[in-house]
């Protein structure tokens, strides 16, 4: 893999790390299901194994929806600046551009 290659995909995984955080709950809730599947008590059928798998795999994504949501709601309501300190922000990096005083 080309360093280039590598540096995309942390740039993306900066910008939004959910993907690979799925991605990884999955490959993981699979493996140990794999893995735990031979240890199962001998009374649990497989079908209600996979099934409880198949629960499981959906209370992951639920949750990291939900982390996810709380994140954004965070971002944006509750750590947004006040309007008057973004105006100052914008004039401050955009001097070129005209102030309308009334």
């Amino acid at each position: 893999m080309s360093n280039l290659e590598e540096r995309g995909f942390f740039e993306r995984f900066r910008k939004d790390p959910l993907p690979a955080i799925g991605m990884g709950g999955f490959f993981g809730v699979i493996g140990y299901s794999l893995w735990n599947y031979r240890r199962r008590d001998a009374t649990t059928k497989a079908s209600v194994y996979v099934i409880q798998t198949r629960v499981a795999a959906q209370g992951l994504v639920i949750g990291l929806l939900t982390v996810s949501l709380g994140f954004h709601m965070y971002e944006s309501y509750l750590n947004r600046q006040k309007p008057h300190e973004t105006a100052l922000n914008y004039h401050k990096y955009h001097p070129d551009k005209p102030t309308t005083s009334n």
